[in-house]
């Protein structure tokens, strides 16, 4: 019986070695793996046949950046494609949670502006009264707080929405409770 040569696939090397994503250890494994029941391909492949036959064919692995870009395209218009929404609809998403905590943020100025208005008042027609100099130092604490809360949700979610009349709104009712 006549041992029939068997050849390299370099069909197979040649795509894996430009592309530049594999070591040439890994290129053997793999080759070796695909070609495990050839009859008419070697069974295994070396680093240096590989660096030699890539030498001489002139190869260069210049595909690894674009294949990098190539993935990094995919997997950011899947983001968007493969969930059935185009851009316009990504950034409504997106949107919606600053436009609630925003909207939030509004109705609780509001009635914080309110309350800090009725107890100015409140001080001012009755300045013996310690209950009500105590509920001004609580309700300070709590805008302190508020404050300090909204403060942040506009810092993580990049938003300001407080207008120029609850500005000045603030301004006026921080004056009359230091009078």
């Amino acid at each position: 019986m006549v041992n029939k040569r068997k050849f390299v696939d370099w069909g197979s090397i040649e795509p894996l070695y430009r592309a530049g994503q594999m070591s040439l250890n890994d290129i053997c494994c793999q080759y070796a793996f695909d070609h495990q029941n050839s009859s008419v391909w070697k069974l295994d492949v070396t680093h240096s046949t590989i660096c030699k036959y890539a030498k001489d064919k002139k190869w260069s692995k210049n595909l690894a950046n674009k294949v990098k870009d190539r993935i990094q395209e995919k997997l950011t218009t899947g983001l968007t494609t493969g969930c059935g929404q185009n851009d316009e609809s990504v950034i409504e998403s997106a949107s919606e949670e600053p436009v609630k905590i925003a909207i939030g943020q509004r109705a609780r100025t509001q009635r914080l502006l309110n309350d800090q208005d009725n107890l100015a008042l409140e001080l001012r027609e009755n300045k013996e009264n310690l209950d009500v100099v105590i509920r001004v130092k609580a309700f300070k604490d709590i805008s302190a707080a508020v404050s300090t809360h909204h403060a942040e949700q506009v810092r993580q979610y990049h938003i300001d929405d407080t207008s120029d009349e609850d500005k000045s709104r603030i301004k006026v009712s921080r004056k009359s409770l230091n009078e």
